[in-house]
């Protein structure tokens, strides 16, 4: 999580501290930890968010449209790669091991200066990316939804039991 000064929630994933990686939805301008994210959440709340990341080798800029069913529209360049490291267990998943690894990539000719320097990195492209993302979503986060429904129906008190 993500805090302030003032020690307000101001980012989980998504935050409106300025990274690389833009995320529109709704009219709203967010950012986003990692180039993943950019993919992943889209499908986990069910909305459509604008793109906009910069290459860390070219400087240049990478846009696209991220949907809900986990489709890439309007990507430019058709070039642009993901990178990703695949973490052994899920709380591995944290912004310094997992996060600042994930980026986009002009190409992937420019993302292969940066794999000698992060061995546990694949590439993937835009549209791979985004099929994982939504089956990450569609696996993490509607089990916690329904581990959290469980956890409410069995925390009230049955009308059956006095």
């Amino acid at each position: 999580m993500e805090f302030d000064q003032q020690g307000t929630l101001v980012g989980w994933g998504v935050t409106m501290i300025p990274t690389r990686h833009r995320f529109q939805m709704n009219g709203k301008s967010l950012f986003t930890w990692c180039a993943f994210d950019t993919v992943l959440f889209p499908p986990a709340l069910g909305e459509t968010a604008q793109v906009q990341s910069t290459c860390p080798v070219t400087g240049q800029p990478i846009t696209f449209v991220a949907t809900p069913e986990g489709a890439v529209l309007d990507l430019t360049p058709s070039s642009a790669v993901l990178s990703l490291i695949l973490p052994a267990e899920c709380d591995e998943c944290v912004r310094a091991t997992f996060c600042e690894q994930s980026l986009l990539f002009w190409s992937q000719q420019a993302a292969i200066s940066w794999l000698p320097a992060h061995p546990g990195a694949l590439l993937l492209s835009i549209e791979e990316a985004a099929l994982v993302g939504r089956a990450v979503a569609t696996t993490r986060f509607k089990e916690k939804e329904k581990e959290s429904v469980e956890r409410t129906r069995l925390s009230r008190p049955s009308p059956f039991v006095q």
